[in-house]
């Protein structure tokens, strides 16, 4: 008998079939680019969006996906091509994370690791830190927006903790990794969730978050892998860092990336 996979790649398929671009009014003038970010061994592939009305020195929004242990990511791609239509000022540039091969055969150098959160080290986001350095500059881009999920939300949460963005969109995020990986190895009985690991915890950095950084986290109700008070914790910890955030809870689990909602939740942080 087959398994009926509910992540990502379903939510790609169901978001074709759906004419969600026609749902969003993609930009007929918007450029698209596919590109190869970052220096010899640390290469990066992505995809870039540049909305209809980008100016000369236009917001950066860097989209993550999230550990996808049984597809090859490529809803990241989607989520860009929409944001570039919800924020037509921006450009987006959609990162296919370290050691990940993409549905369309690209593929990032690096080591994706077991899936089990950990993935989110010092080496990748030295990795990412330089991908979007060389988008942000092949564009002309101000300020950077990152937006994440799942795992790419963890580690969207490590590059605002690290200065890279100043503004985060935080989506089904375990940003607590301790408690986040106990609880993973108890839902899947699975002891691969209990060997050590080199990643690093966004909750033990909030203090490093920038007073006036903007933090929106977004979770769904019904969420048994990221767990809606994982998000409140984070929250909680970083508007004691001086951070505005954001809460924005939605129905429906943890594959909630697509939603149009969190596309509303994108445009405001950007433009608030």
């Amino acid at each position: 008998m087959k398994r009926r996979i509910r992540g990502p790649a379903f939510l790609l398929a169901a978001a074709v079939l759906a004419s969600p671009l026609g749902a969003h009014g993609a930009p007929a003038e918007g450029r698209h680019e596919d590109l190869t970010l970052g220096p010899a061994g640390a290469r990066t592939a992505a995809q870039a969006w540049v909305g209809a009305s980008a100016g000369a020195h236009p917001p950066l929004i860097v989209v993550l996906h999230g550990d996808a242990p049984f597809v090859k990511p490529s809803y990241q791609y989607v989520f860009a091509q929409h944001a570039a239509a919800t924020v037509p000022q921006a450009v987006v540039v959609a990162l296919l994370r370290p050691g990940y091969a993409d549905r369309q055969g690209r593929r990032s150098d690096g080591v994706r690791g077991r899936t089990t959160g950990d993935n989110y080290t010092p080496q990748v986001l030295d990795q990412l830190f330089r991908a979007i350095g060389e988008a942000k500059a092949r564009y002309g881009a101000g300020e950077v927006v990152v937006a994440g999920h799942s795992g790419g939300a963890a580690l969207s949460a490590l590059l605002l903790e690290r200065g890279v963005a100043s503004r985060a969109l935080l989506v089904s995020c375990p940003c607590d990794l301790g408690p986040f990986r106990r609880h993973m190895a108890v839902k899947q009985f699975s002891p691969m969730w209990l060997l050590p690991v080199r990643s690093l915890s966004p909750m033990a950095g909030v203090g490093r978050i920038k007073p006036g950084a903007r933090v929106t986290l977004v979770s769904g109700t019904a969420d048994d892998i990221a767990p809606p008070p994982e998000s409140r914790a984070f929250a909680e910890a970083a508007r004691k860092a001086g951070a505005t955030v954001v809460l924005v809870p939605i129905p429906g689990g943890h594959e909630v990336f697509l939603d149009p909602a969190v596309q509303v939740a994108l445009k405001a942080l950007v433009e608030g």
